[in-house]
């Protein structure tokens, strides 16, 4: 579902396989995604482009007539909006715990469903999140559960009853990494679609359902360290290609 897609900026992941690299030369910080161009199986073209104030990303917009718009209060995150066609769709309000890090979100699709998600750090390195369901005015029927692991900033898997989401990544600079809180946003991408990579690439996106696996590889070229072209195969089958501005 494109909301998916779009809301939380569920892009595809960088992944590389048989890769080329024109450049060994890394950017540095100030380099920021700016453009992406996404091309099909069947040869349609969609152009997102994505919008700043100096590294906070104010919003993405693509020219099949979606729009994501991110809004901050002392450069925390609080509330990203959705819309299609110019009509609002969707929106989630985020709350932060006494440390800074994000203690939950809510999720209200216009017309429909409200979601709460809540976050609790182990000492394990894995977060275990719950995701409740409801109304506007409350969330308090448990709609599913699951657990994350990381490596560094990376999310390794995501793991729930008879299903297992994994990664594995490269060394290089992933295409967001210097981006405002982009980690709080990959967060909210997750249960959407997929993760996008933060410090790296990732090479490899495993889906473990009821026994029945999927893969995803990406092949990609590099330029100056960063993704430039990628190609993404779906258990072997090619499925889409981006290039990647900066």
């Amino acid at each position: 579902m494109k909301l998916n897609f779009f809301l939380f900026f569920t892009l595809s992941i960088a992944i590389f396989s048989c890769s080329s690299d024109d450049s060994k030369n890394p950017q540095d910080n100030n380099t920021l995604l700016k453009k992406i161009i996404e091309t099909d199986i069947d040869d349609e073209v969609i152009t997102t482009n994505y919008n700043y104030d100096g590294n906070k990303l104010l919003s993405i917009i693509s020219s099949d007539d979606y729009k994501t718009e991110y809004t901050y209060d002392n450069n925390k995150l609080t509330r990203v909006d959705s819309y299609r066609d110019g009509e609002q769709n969707a929106y989630t309000i985020l709350t932060y715990n006494e440390n800074g890090g994000i203690a939950s979100y809510i999720l209200h699709i216009i017309g429909d469903n409200t979601f709460r998600y809540d976050f609790q750090k182990n000492v394990d390195n894995t977060v275990s999140v719950e995701v409740y369901i409801g109304d506007l005015n409350s969330q308090t029927t448990l709609n599913r559960s699951y657990t994350m692991t990381y490596k560094g900033q990376n999310i390794l898997k995501e793991v729930e009853t008879d299903y297992e989401l994994s990664y594995e990544y490269d060394d290089k600079n992933g295409p967001y990494r210097n981006i405002h809180s982009i980690g709080i946003i990959n967060l909210l991408s997750l249960d959407f679609g997929g993760l996008e990579s933060y410090s790296n690439n990732t090479t490899k996106k495993t889906d473990i359902e009821n026994g029945f696996t999927t893969t995803k590889v990406y092949e990609y070229t590099y330029k100056n360290d960063y993704p430039k072209i990628v190609e993404c195969y779906n258990d072997g089958k090619f499925e889409s290609s981006k290039e990647y501005f900066y």
